[in-house]
């Protein structure tokens, strides 16, 4: 499974869910999300890991941000949390 780790996520998406954004170039078949953002006291907003398929992906809605990069906007809910 191919790993991405992402800095933070879209906190008010155009979907006003919590989301993130993954490239195009970057899509797998399959993809285990690491969300690394911290709260002020250091811990993980997200503290595991989440599951995501390219099926899934390809039906999210994209933004294209600078560089004419293309972004999936997954919303978190959307994707299957892995327990550590």
């Amino acid at each position: 499974m191919f790993k991405v780790e992402i800095k933070k996520p879209i906190w008010n998406g155009e979907l006003r869910k919590r989301c993130v954004g993954i490239a195009e170039f970057r899509l797998q078949p399959v993809m285990q999300v690491d969300i690394m953002y911290t709260r002020k006291d250091g811990t993980r907003t997200f503290p595991n890991p989440f599951k995501v398929t390219k099926a899934q992906m390809l039906k999210c809605p994209t933004m294209v941000v600078g560089g004419n990069v293309k972004l999936y906007v997954i919303p978190v809910e959307d994707m299957e949390e892995i327990e550590r």
